[in-house]
């Protein structure tokens, strides 16, 4: 069974025609994990096929993924982005390689970007994952990856961060252990980026030197 993880902190605008369209695929659970304060649980809680959890605090994705992960029951195990960017591939178009590998990962096209920001945010952070972690993938931070159940338990429970680098650090900790396969995909990227180069630029790039520090310490130790 293949079960289907979003965060979603504040997602009212976009989580209704997510869910419709996810739920056309017949996939065998989908979860929501709601950390915000709009009215994204009125909306989720009218698809009755949608198990929702709701918290009362931020969570941060990398907690809110856990949380959501402890609740579900497949086999394999997807988490998505409430924007539904990958609407041009099919879940079982990721999922199918699992199986063959321990974890697939999406790649998006960069071609149909049209937000300069975005496209130089997302440029410069997986230049520093190369630089810093030592992953050579091109795309750590798209929200459409899928896992085997027991791998990503064990990463799970290695992993320190909840923010912006925590997809990062899963796969860096997955890179010796784990077999990871990239599936190119077209993405449907919004026009509007909450992004900010210098400000979320300054964060990565902290997280990415923790992650690097925090993991060299324990292996000395």
């Amino acid at each position: 069974m293949i079960s289907v993880i979003i965060p979603a902190y504040n997602e009212e605008k976009r989580i209704g025609k997510t869910l419709t369209k996810i739920l056309r695929e017949k996939v065998g659970e989908v979860i929501v994990v709601f950390d915000g304060k709009d009215n994204t649980p009125k909306i989720v809680k009218k698809f009755e096929k949608v198990k929702l959890l709701q918290f009362n605090r931020r969570l941060g994705k990398g907690k809110a993924i856990k949380r959501g992960f402890n609740s579900s029951k497949g086999n394999i195990v997807v988490f998505a982005d409430a924007d539904y960017g990958w609407q041009k591939t099919k879940i079982k178009k990721l999922t199918k390689w699992i199986g063959k590998y321990d974890i697939a990962i999406a790649s998006r096209d960069r071609k149909s970007e049209k937000k300069i920001s975005r496209k130089i945010a997302s440029y410069g952070f997986n230049f520093l994952v190369k630089i810093i972690l030592g992953l050579r993938l091109n795309d750590t931070q798209c929200g459409f990856k899928a896992f085997k159940r027991d791998v990503l338990a064990d990463l799970f429970k290695r992993t320190k961060t909840n923010g912006y680098a925590f997809d990062a650090e899963m796969l860096y900790l997955a890179k010796n252990r784990y077999s990871i396969k990239e599936v190119p995909v077209k993405w449907n990227f919004e026009k509007n980026s909450k992004i900010s180069i210098l400000r979320d630029g300054i964060k990565m790039f902290v997280e990415l030197l923790k992650i690097r520090w925090i993991h060299w310490k324990k292996k000395k130790n």
